[in-house]
């Protein structure tokens, strides 16, 4: 599924728990959007642990 207006994959964000346990779940949780079109997106993409979502310029 693409954003007709910029062409672009519709981002999805997954909020999950990261541990071992859940891993092949979010595993499969991210192929599946792919497969369908999406652009996963999730806390593990953010390399600064301390960056907050209003000062990463997302709104509030």
């Amino acid at each position: 599924m693409a954003d007709a207006a910029a062409g672009e994959p519709v981002g999805i964000f997954f909020n999950c728990p990261f541990d071992e346990d859940y891993r092949p779940i979010f595993r499969a949780l991210v192929f599946a959007a792919f497969d369908c079109g999406y652009r996963p997106r999730c806390a593990l993409e953010i390399d600064d642990g301390a960056q907050t979502r209003t000062s990463n310029g997302s709104p509030a």
